[in-house]
């Protein structure tokens, strides 16, 4: 009997203890739906004239830093084109991704622009 009593124990302790866990993730990740989005700047969206230095630079550096000093430097031009390449730049763009920094609707069509005209570095 002591080693039933036992069992159902640790049966419940760790039936106890994956709920807790669950609750937790569950609770951590209630915010992750939100999307900002930041309004477009006024004047119309110039996909046309869009250069590295210019255009895409200043938009990766104001809303593509916050991941720390481990992640790449997407302001330098070699990181942000080995992210076009692996294709990874193009999801990284798209609205929710990046919940507090979300390029704006024109934001997102220069850069698909910029990638399009083959992302070079002028």
């Amino acid at each position: 009997m002591n080693i039933r009593n036992s069992k159902n124990r640790i049966i419940s302790d760790v039936i106890i203890f994956s709920s807790l866990i669950l609750v937790f993730i569950i609770t951590s990740c209630k915010d992750q739906d939100e999307v900002f989005i930041t309004p477009p700047t006024p004047g119309g969206c110039d996909t046309t004239n869009i250069t590295f230095s210019s255009t895409v630079q200043q938009i990766v550096s104001t809303k593509c830093n916050c991941h720390g000093v481990s992640a790449p430097n997407f302001a330098v031009y070699n990181n942000l084109k080995a992210a076009v390449n692996n294709g990874k730049l193009l999801l990284y763009i798209q609205p929710g991704q990046h919940v507090s920094y979300a390029l704006d609707t024109c934001e997102v069509k220069q850069i698909t622009a910029w990638i399009n005209k083959g992302a070079p570095n002028n």
